[in-house]
């Protein structure tokens, strides 16, 4: 006789022992494999924004470092291209005298051409190749 004969409990199943343990192909295993993949999908959310707010704190920090503004943007330029892993960023600032975008701060490579870089607002670099 089973212990639920025994204990007077005729209406009640004896408990399932072992179980299913999701065969290969059922919709327990699937539904963990949209679990695992979900899951790496936000690490890498995660992981992105972690890192663009390190970067945002770096500009935070090299904008309140000095008053100096080549200093400022000497910082941002180097911010910038670690950020976005190019070779070179620009960054022009508004002359209200001349009403021209003026280049401002680069990378080491091009300093030599800060402040003889001068452009229209509208005008664009597209195409240019140095």
């Amino acid at each position: 006789m089973s212990s639920n004969v025994l204990s007077g409990n005729r209406d009640q199943q004896p408990e399932a022992t072992g179980g299913s343990h999701g065969a290969p192909g059922t919709h327990e295993e699937a539904t963990r494999e949209e679990l695992i993949a979900r899951n790496a999908e936000l690490q890498a959310t995660l992981d992105a924004r972690t890192q663009d707010n390190i970067l945002l704190n770096e500009m935070i920090s090299a904008v309140g470092s000095t008053l100096k503004v080549d200093e400022v943007l000497r910082h941002l330029v180097d911010t910038i291209v670690r950020a976005i892993s190019c070779h070179a960023a620009f960054i022009y600032l508004f002359d209200t005298e001349k009403e021209r975008l003026v280049l401002a701060s680069t990378s080491e490579r091009y300093q030599h051409l800060v402040g003889k870089i001068e452009m229209a607002l509208g005008e664009g670099i597209t195409g240019w190749v140095g």
